[in-house]
């Protein structure tokens, strides 16, 4: 800026601080419903008091970490929370300061999911109707995550959120690639470090897409100077997490005495759906799915969805033949609630631009259904 003399210019729609109010306001009462002015520990499982304790056990300790496990960006995110709040929740209080965090997890994931489809709504209609997905996808699994306390099972749905953004930035090309890069590969250590369930369908869904993005741009790779770029931009964007995510899933896992193929067969209490929950949303998936290959203008969604199916499907054979327990494989749906919405939600923003009276339509449809649904009148 100084070497150019420009000026940073921001810009805020009237939409965008219309959705910021509205979530605030959602999140709000979500937490009043839900916990009360009395801050009531309300959680469906006895997740979250295994969580407290190993953030606690950062505060006490003055670790990153805590012994009992690997996903270090949960236990360590809500140890520096408690820590910041301190001076208001100090002792026996503490606890508030873990629910206050739990909320802004929730504020966040709706922030982040906003974040990931406003570049493509391009008109008033479609950013109004991306506030509704928004609000949509935030009751819908995030909000399960806030009820069931599993705290690291948002954070590493946001840490994906985030690399989406990332990866757009990346694939934009309006900013330096060395920047880029890190960013993602920082987000890849943070999807690592949150919770490694996710960490290798990342990595190599955004391994796909930096390689498609880079022969796009070089269209060959005979030249030995251009497969040196290659190998050195994977490298300086996957080593280091690669290498953190490695020891936490393989060598942590195994000096708690826990073999791999036994500490995915525990059972839990989760919420379970196989796939009526994304039924309405999978037409407007599938259409930005298409769309996205035929103009071969690609985003981390494009490489995920169809990577994602391949890797659910191996969980529910594995979970078929018991080696898998249904805990583990119904928390895929998490991850994958989050790619459909995206992609559906670039779907719809697409129809606005063009057959606004589709949407329309297909909403009053699709409200009269609920409403019928609801109302307890017999069919």
């Amino acid at each position: 800026l100084k070497k150019k003399g420009a000026v940073q210019q921001y810009f805020f729609n009237f939409e965008d601080f219309a959705a910021l109010v509205i979530f605030s306001f959602v999140i709000i009462s979500i937490a009043v419903l839900r916990f009360g002015p009395s801050w009531i520990l309300s959680y469906e499982t006895s997740d979250p008091a295994v969580h407290l304790r190993m953030a606690m056990d950062c505060v006490n300790n003055s670790s990153v970490t805590s012994a009992d496990s690997g996903m270090i960006i949960g236990q360590f995110t809500n140890a520096l929370f408690i820590e910041m709040l301190s001076p208001i929740f100090p002792g026996p209080l503490v606890y508030r300061s873990f629910i206050l965090k739990d909320i802004y997890n929730l504020f966040t994931s709706a922030l982040l999911f906003f974040a990931c489809i406003r570049p493509y709504l391009k008109n008033r209609a479609s950013r109004w109707v991306g506030i509704i997905l928004t609000l949509l996808y935030t009751l819908g699994y995030p909000l399960s995550n806030l009820l069931f306390g599993f705290v690291y099972l948002g954070l590493s749905v946001s840490t994906v959120a985030f690399l989406f953004i990332a990866t757009h930035l990346h694939l934009s090309h309006a900013f330096p690639a060395k920047l880029t890069l890190a960013i993602i590969g920082l987000g890849c250590l943070g999807s690592g470090l949150s919770y490694t369930l996710f960490a290798p369908l990342v990595y190599v869904s955004i391994f796909i897409l930096l390689s498609w993005d880079f022969k796009k741009q070089h269209q060959t790779f005979k030249s030995k100077r251009v497969l040196f770029r290659f190998v050195g931009m994977h490298l300086y964007t996957f080593l280091i997490p690669t290498l953190y995510a490695i020891y936490y899933i393989i060598i942590f896992q195994l000096s708690q005495n826990v073999p791999l193929s036994e500490s995915l067969s525990y059972e839990g209490y989760i919420y379970r759906n196989l796939y009526s929950d994304f039924i309405v949303w999978l037409p407007f998936a599938g259409f930005s799915l298409w769309l996205s290959f035929r103009e071969k203008r690609w985003n981390l969604c494009t490489v995920l969805a169809p990577l994602g199916v391949i890797y659910c499907f191996y969980f529910f054979r594995e979970m078929l033949s018991s080696k898998v327990s249904t805990y583990y494989y119904y928390k895929l749906n998490y991850l994958v609630s989050l790619i459909v919405f995206i992609l559906a939600s670039i779907g719809i923003a697409i129809l606005c631009e063009k057959h606004l009276s589709f949407i329309i339509n297909s909403a009053v449809c699709f409200g009269f259904v609920v409403v019928m649904s609801f109302s307890g009148i017999p069919p």
